[in-house]
C-alpha cells in the first residue's frame, strides 16, 4: 500500500512538471520573421482592407515596411514583437504583434493629433 501511495505521488508530481509552460517563449529567432504577409488590415471604424507587410533585416535590426513604404523598426522576443512609439509627420506609431508559424498578427496604435485608432493585421507569408 505504501508503495502504490509513493507511486501515485510521483506520477502526480511528473504530469504537473511536465505539463508546465515556459516563462519565456524562445522557439522564435529573428530570421523566422523576414518575408512579406499578405491578409486584411481593420481600423476601428473603417472598412478592412487588403495589405501586404514585408519585415526585412538591414543593419542587425528587423524593419517592417507597410503598402505606403513606412518603415518601422521591431524589437524581436521570441515569437513576440513591438513597434517603439514612432513620430511620423502629426501621427504616432506603436505596436505589438505575434508570429504563428506562418501567421502574423499586428496590433497597431495610431494617434493622429491626439485621436487614436487601432489597428489589427492577421496575415500569412
Amino acid at each position: 500500500m505504501y508503495r502504490n501511495s509513493i507511486l501515485m505521488i510521483s506520477l502526480i508530481a511528473l504530469l504537473f512538471t511536465a505539463c508546465k509552460k515556459d516563462e519565456n517563449d524562445d522557439s522564435c529567432i529573428q530570421s523566422d520573421f523576414l518575408g512579406s504577409y499578405s491578409g486584411m488590415n481593420q481600423c476601428e471604424g473603417d472598412d478592412a482592407e487588403a495589405v501586404t507587410f514585408t519585415i526585412f533585416e538591414e543593419g542587425g535590426e528587423l524593419i517592417m515596411k507597410d503598402n505606403e513604404g513606412q518603415e518601422l523598426p521591431i524589437d524581436v522576443n521570441g515569437c513576440t514583437f513591438s513597434i517603439p512609439t514612432i513620430d511620423v509627420i502629426f501621427a504616432k506609431v506603436s505596436g505589438t504583434g505575434t508570429l504563428n508559424g506562418n501567421k502574423l498578427t499586428i496590433t497597431q496604435n495610431l494617434s493622429v493629433f491626439g485621436i487614436t485608432t487601432k489597428c489589427t493585421f492577421e496575415g500569412t507569408k
